[in-house]
């Protein structure tokens, strides 16, 4: 097994060009004139859209369409797949009695969501042998709330926070199972999202959260990075000891700051706003927002010219463009 922090760092002095990444393909559904519901149930559908993004933008990487709600179906939550928008968690199974030997599991071939995204994974590590594909799986602590309700995992991380470790290891098992069988299906990056962690102050990050993102990273065999939304300054020095090969920040943070805690030895991703100057700015602001970031982290070698979140599907395909092209064409 190799080691993750080592891999991913191998990846970004590797690459012959200043790599990028842009989290996410979902801009494609609306090229290809799909519908979320199609591109969640319908295998070749979400294949369809990250092509029409692929060949619309040649990412560095290539994300398939994940949405953030795959292994909570796989472990027993009702899921509810819209037209319009991600699946959303329709019933927690654990929201009335949180006693995680409830949960009834289901394998990941049984679960829809988890099967469209292998087997999307499968195909486009096919179409593109010569491209990076990621693959995707959400955080431990995001998929507990998931399953017991996002304000009771936040009540019981203060009030009951064993019951709530009993909950994150069998979870934590399901992720990586997940995360295997992507990378078995021929991904060779993994992009993991915490949203839920910066919920959680820094010191019940580090009690409760921690061991399971070090076990989930332990078994990394892959170039890596774990994102977390919103504004993680307080939460750096955690994330520093998950054992990811990088970490993806917000548009809130300090790029800079953030590297210099991290030091040579992690990678950091970011932090071109997603929401902001990407999805409602023009081309000419996004090619100048993306030099000054360029400019401000010249000298930090481990640094990913990165989107901030996952790309809105509404995002103007040329502020996309300007993004990767500044990127591409960046020299001091």
């Amino acid at each position: 097994m190799r080691d993750g922090n080592k891999t991913t760092l191998e990846l970004i002095n590797g690459s012959s060009e200043k790599l990028s990444i842009l989290i996410g393909s979902r801009p494609g559904a609306l090229y290809a004139g799909l519908t979320d519901r199609e591109i969640f149930e319908k295998t070749e559908k979400k294949v369809q859209a990250v092509k029409a993004f692929v060949e619309r933008h040649n990412p560095d990487i290539i994300f398939t369409i994940a949405g953030m709600t795959s292994e909570a179906e796989s472990l027993g939550a009702e899921v509810l797949v819209r037209d319009e928008g991600s699946p959303l968690i329709k019933q927690s199974p654990l929201y009335e009695n949180p006693d995680p030997s409830r949960l009834v599991p289901i394998s990941l071939q049984d679960s829809p969501l988890c099967r469209t995204l292998i087997r999307s994974v499968r195909i486009l590590s096919g179409l593109y042998p010569d491209k990076i594909v990621s693959a995707s799986v959400n955080g431990p602590l995001t998929v507990a709330g998931q399953l017991m309700g996002l304000e009771q995992l936040l009540i019981h991380s203060v009030d009951n926070p064993d019951l709530v470790r009993e909950l994150l290891a069998p979870v934590t098992s399901r992720i990586i199972e997940l995360m295997n069988a992507q990378i078995d299906a021929g991904a060779r990056y993994l992009h993991v999202a915490e949203p839920t962690g910066s919920l959680l102050s820094p010191s019940l990050l580090s009690g409760i959260g921690l061991s399971y993102l070090q076990e989930l990273f332990a078994e990394v065999k892959v170039p890596n990075h774990l994102h977390m939304c919103g504004d993680t300054t307080a939460h750096l020095e955690v994330l520093r000891e998950t054992g990811a090969g990088a970490v993806s920040v917000d548009s809130m943070v300090d790029m800079k700051k953030a590297a210099g805690l991290f030091g040579s030895s992690m990678a950091i991703c970011g932090n071109i706003d997603a929401a902001g100057v990407l999805l409602r700015g023009t081309p000419e602001e996004v090619a100048l927002t993306t030099r000054a970031m360029l400019e401000k982290m010249t000298s930090v070698k481990s640094y990913i010219p990165a989107s901030s979140c996952g790309i809105p599907g509404l995002t103007p395909p040329e502020n996309i463009d300007a993004f990767t092209k500044t990127v591409r064409t960046f020299s001091i």
